[in-house]
């Protein structure tokens, strides 16, 4: 059996420790526009705990170490890429909402900078619900027209518009959705339109 080294056990520890807690504020994530509600870890990723499966055994310990390598020591329910740690929630609400509900798990609407990062992205979403969701990304342009700014305050440098977008069509289509369309591109909407979205945030767990 492999020996684990101490920085890599500390991980693992904080890692049950924190799915144990459910720090993330998860209870305050807004599912209808009115409505608050908890929402379990295991529904957000459409996922299962075995039966029977409790925390603190050898064999756990040594498999929540493995799967926090595989999450990049992201923490439960998060996956990183390039540094930041992702999580796309299948709720179907307005661009703010999802925003907002980000932000309470200090994170943002995601940014995305590259073919490869939104490649990844799409990837997640296809992981958990088996198809190219549209979903919320935080581009907008918002605060003045064409100009388009990441909520997270990143340089918007790179983008993966469909062909003749943006164009603000029919006024007001301020807030970007990914996986628009037969290319799963970027398009503009109008940001009350519900959509799925993704949240990101910087690796600080460990």
């Amino acid at each position: 059996m492999k020996i684990l080294t101490l920085p890599l056990f500390l991980c693992a520890f904080l890692a049950l420790s924190q799915a144990a807690a459910f720090p993330d504020n998860e209870d305050e994530l807004v599912k209808e526009e009115t409505d608050l509600i908890v929402l379990p870890e295991a529904e957000a990723l459409n996922w299962t705990h075995p039966a029977g499966d409790e925390l603190g055994t050898e064999e756990n310990v040594l498999k929540a170490t493995n799967d926090l390598i595989r999450r990049g020591s992201c923490s439960y329910g998060w996956w990183e890429f390039n540094g930041r740690c992702f999580r796309y929630f299948p709720i179907s609400i307005s661009w703010a909402n999802a925003q907002r509900n980000c932000v309470s798990m200090q994170a943002s609407l995601a940014s995305v900078h590259s073919f490869e990062e939104y490649h990844f992205v799409q990837n997640l979403i296809y992981s958990t619900s088996y198809d190219f969701k549209e979903a919320w990304l935080g581009g907008s342009d918002a605060q003045e027209e064409g100009i388009w700014l990441w909520s997270d305050g990143t340089p918007f440098h790179y983008s993966a518009w469909c062909p003749g977008e943006p164009v603000n069509g029919g006024g007001n289509q301020h807030c970007l959705q990914m996986n628009h369309g037969g290319s799963n591109c970027w398009d503009d909407l109008w940001c009350s339109s519900h959509r799925h979205y993704v949240c990101s945030k910087k690796n600080s767990f460990c």
